[in-house]
């Protein structure tokens, strides 16, 4: 019986990691980590590239602004024209459009805060 006390001891003793083990295990585990994070930045970068031959969106939401609890007016663009549009729970209303994008003067600011005031003119026409 004292004979085999200490050979399971031993062998006991021997499935243990040693040192170096868990130094390999650690630098294996953060290089594991460090190629998935490559690889998720990788594909994200890509996912935003543009590839030779690939189309542009047609449809894009510019801006959207919330005007209530359930009434939002937002800017799309379509090809080359945008449409301001009116959005409560029952529909989709067009306020707006123009056939080219405006510019950035203060023409620009005016029409499109004319276009606002007419927007919230029709919702609270709505909300009636």
């Amino acid at each position: 019986m004292a004979a085999s006390a200490p050979a399971s001891a031993a062998t006991t003793g021997s499935l243990a990691p040693s040192g170096a083990d868990l130094l390999q295990y650690g630098t294996s585990f953060a290089l594991v980590i460090v190629l998935l994070v490559g690889l998720l930045w990788a594909l994200k970068r890509l996912q935003g590239a543009r590839g030779i031959g690939r189309q542009e969106k047609r449809l894009q939401v510019v801006e959207s602004m919330a005007l209530g609890a359930r009434h939002k007016v937002a800017l799309i663009r379509v090809d080359h024209r945008e449409v301001l549009v009116g959005i409560t729970a029952t529909q989709i209303q067009t306020l707006a459009s123009w056939s080219q994008p405006q510019g950035q003067g203060a023409d620009a600011h005016a029409h499109f805060q004319a276009s606002m005031a007419q927007a919230r003119a029709a919702f609270e026409k709505g909300r009636d």
